[in-house]
Formats: structure tokens, sequence, C-alpha cells
């Protein structure tokens, strides 16, 4: 765990490294043994460089690390490939969607998931897939995306502390308190915002970029022409939902379940009452439907909208399912 601090120049300008070796005795054989963190900072052809990820002792290159694309390294936005990102539910998951090919995975911690059911991460879990991730030179984000009450707050950091050190890649936040707060105690932690905070215009991604949000995950709602606005106005990375279930409601604005049976979605408790058939009646209280799936919207697939995604500026390719099987995440 010793850290070295060096310097090199690229276009003339200087960029610092952080090199930090750390042993794994408990990793399987076929994994190195010593990987390094490596984090860059400093400004490079106009954009700034910001990037923290773990490489095995002789495994990969700087630039293979990122899908052999340096543009990746730079926080303004803009990128050559897409990222894939995945969702894992547990550990077996995490696996899975890695072999599978994904550039990245988002899970969920002990805590603050807006997937409280699922069968999450706990502490030492969690640090292990973060390893895991990372000398397979992949990303791993963590949910904080629910809204918190007033003495859970004051708990955040010691439960985020050892995943940033660990080198956690990123925190999804929904709550703007939550932000402020991770923003403030971790000013280096990369902050992507939830579709749950609602962002559907280029001065709420302004206003966000100004507390260290690096990335948006569109509202569920926003058109690609308006995703489009939004990149090109921030600058910010654009993450949007490609593949999977999706809401009935306004991203992050539902109370169905907290109404129907005291579960908050925005709690990470929600009950989909939206999945359930209902009889729909007019006016009159005549039946027009009977038990109608009248609020459960089909699946999406974006996968024949890749190049219509790319011109709106989307970088990270994201898929629901944090609740769902190997089989389906993978």
């Amino acid at each position: 765990d010793e850290t070295q601090q060096l310097w090199v120049t690229m276009d003339e300008k200087p960029i610092e490294v952080h090199v930090t070796c750390k042993t794994q005795p408990d990793a399987p054989e076929y994994i190195q043994l010593k990987s390094y963190q490596v984090k860059v900072q400093g400004e490079v052809n106009g954009g700034m460089m910001n990037y923290t990820t773990s490489i095995p002792e002789n495994g990969y290159t700087l630039s293979e690390v990122r899908g052999s694309r340096e543009e990746g390294f730079f926080v303004d936005g803009n990128h050559e490939n897409f990222e894939l990102l995945a969702p894992a539910g547990s550990f077996e998951i995490l696996k899975a969607v890695i072999e599978a090919g994904a550039d990245a995975v988002y899970v969920g911690g002990s805590k603050y998931g807006a997937r409280a059911y699922a069968n999450n991460f706990d502490k030492e879990q969690l640090l292990s897939a973060i390893d895991y991730a990372h000398v397979r030179g992949r990303k791993v984000f963590l949910t904080v995306n629910t809204l918190l009450k007033n003495n859970e707050i004051d708990k955040l950091y010691d439960y985020l502390l050892p995943f940033y050190e660990a080198g956690l890649d990123a925190v999804l936040v929904q709550d703007f308190g939550v932000l402020n707060f991770i923003h403030n105690a971790f000013p280096d932690m990369p902050i992507h915002t939830s579709t749950q905070m609602t962002v559907t215009c280029e001065e709420g991604a302004m206003l966000l970029k100004d507390y260290g949000v690096e990335r948006i995950v569109m509202a569920r709602e926003v058109s690609l022409e308006e995703m489009k606005t939004i990149h090109e106005a921030t600058g910010l990375e654009i993450e949007a939902f490609v593949h999977g279930a999706l809401c009935y409601s306004y991203s992050g604005q539902c109370l169905f379940s907290s109404m129907l049976g005291g579960r908050s979605g925005n709690r990470g408790r929600c009950a989909q009452p939206c999945r359930l058939p209902y009889k729909v009646l007019d006016s009159f209280k005549n039946k027009v439907l009977d038990d109608s799936y009248i609020l459960s919207l089909k699946d999406m697939c974006g996968i024949k909208d890749l190049k219509q995604l790319k011109e709106a500026g989307v970088y990270s390719l994201k898929i629901e399912g944090r609740m769902k099987q190997p089989e389906y995440a993978a």
C-alpha cells in the first residue's frame, strides 16, 4: 500500500499521476496478486483528465484499462465509444455481467439504494467486487439513490469511506442533500445523478455541474433532442436507459406504491403496483376494461436506436434490472 507520485507531460502540459500498489493475498491464482491503482489528473487538449482505476502488475496499459480509447479519460463528456453499463443485484451477477462484456456495473450496498429488496452487497462483498472489477479494467458505481432522512445522512460518511478508499468509481444519487454532502465530504469522488433526480433541461444540468456532477442519467421521459441540447450545453456525460422495464410515472416522482401500501419507491421499497391488473371505468363508472395491465409498460429495447443515441451525445448505455437473475443481466 505504498503510493508514488509521478509527473509526466502530454501535449507539453504536466499530468499528475499517483500509483498505489495494493496486494491481494486472497485473490484466486489466476488473478494477479498485485494491482496498481492509478489516479491521473491534469489538463489535456482543453479537457480535464481526472480518472482513477486499477490495473494488474503486468496486465493492461493505461489506454487498455478503459476499452483502448484514451478519449475516455476526459470528463468533458465526449467519447468515441459507448460504455455498456449493466446492473448487478448480487456478487454472482456482477461476475456474470463482467464476463459477458460490461464496461461498468452499478450495484446497491447495504443502505440507501433504490432496490431495498434486491440481494444487495454487504461491506466486504462490495469491497471484493470493486477489486474484482478493477483487476479486469472495469468500473463499479454505487447507488445511493434514495431520499434520506436527517438522522441517516449523518451516517453517510462512515458508510461511504471504505468504498471511497478502495477506489469506488462513482456514486449515483437522487437526493440533493446527499449530493451536496458527498461533494463536500469527498470532493474528488465522481458523482452521477440518478434518473430519479428528474433532470429534464440544461439549466438543471448546469446547476448540478456546479456541485461536482460528472454524469447525468437522463429522466426517462426526455427526448433524444433534449438529451442532445443538455449534452452540448453542459459537456457532461449522458447516461440513458436502453433496455429493460420502464416506470409509468415521471422519473423519481411516483407515489403510487407509497400511497397504496406505505412502501415508497423513493425509499427503495416500491411494491410495483403498476404491474398489477386493474379495471378501467369511464366517468359514469361503466366498465371499459377488465383485468387490464393498463399501467404496466412494455420493456424497452434500444438496440436499434444506437445511432440516434450516439448523435444525441449519450455515452453510457444503461440496462435496467438489479432485481433480475444472472441469466437476464448477462
